[in-house]
């Protein structure tokens, strides 16, 4: 249809031929250019996601997940590889997602996650303690400082919830999950098929 035409009655296709409908195509940097109207829908090429506008943002979603098993056997923190996320400036994300861990040992794992700078976050990890029937849910509040306590110190397979939220302000940058043996030469791991999924709503 030629620029800002307008279809009133329904837009129908059929086929089995034809590929189907493809959106506008935009790098991010080209979408966020945009003076964009309410209900307006692209594809973003660098996200290699939908990406909706509400009127007052843009929402999209990014999902990914661990496809290789991930180790570490130092404190320092450690990135869980393919847990990495492109976040914009000035953004809002919420954070959701579940790790499968084991230990060799019974130190513990600890989590945290590292952000643009001037991010705020409030993520929170929740799993096993000392003993397979004991819970913990340990808060991280700043970019790359690891949690204040261990959890999955029972030296077993469990698994941690992870949910909260990021907020950008003038630096976009990445998110990086990352974690960390709480005793040296312990080796943690976080298995194939922990995923984290973050929203952008504003």
């Amino acid at each position: 249809f030629p620029s800002h035409d307008t279809n009133s009655g329904l837009l129908q296709f059929s086929g089995t031929t034809h590929a189907g409908i493809r959106l506008n195509n935009l790098t991010t940097a080209q979408r966020v250019a945009l003076t964009p109207l309410s209900g307006m829908l692209v594809l973003d090429t660098d996200l290699d996601e939908f990406c909706h506008y509400n009127g007052a943002g843009w929402e999209y979603e990014l999902n990914k997940s661990v496809t290789t098993v991930v180790t570490t056997t130092a404190t320092a923190a450690a990135n869980i590889t393919g847990l990495s996320f492109p976040v914009e400036a000035n953004s809002l994300f919420l954070v959701e997602g579940y790790y499968s861990v084991a230990c060799s040992g019974t130190g513990g794992i600890k989590f945290t996650q590292t952000t643009p700078a001037l991010s705020a976050m409030d993520i929170t990890y929740d799993g096993i303690a000392g003993t397979a029937t004991t819970s913990v849910k340990i808060r991280s509040l700043a970019s790359g400082t690891l949690t204040a306590t261990a959890i999955n110190s029972a030296a077993t397979t469990s698994g941690v919830i992870v949910r909260g939220y990021v907020r950008t302000t003038t630096n976009a940058g990445t998110l990086q999950m990352q974690f960390a043996s709480n005793t040296n030469t312990q080796t943690s791991t976080i298995a194939i098929n922990s995923w984290v999924k973050i929203t952008r709503i504003s």
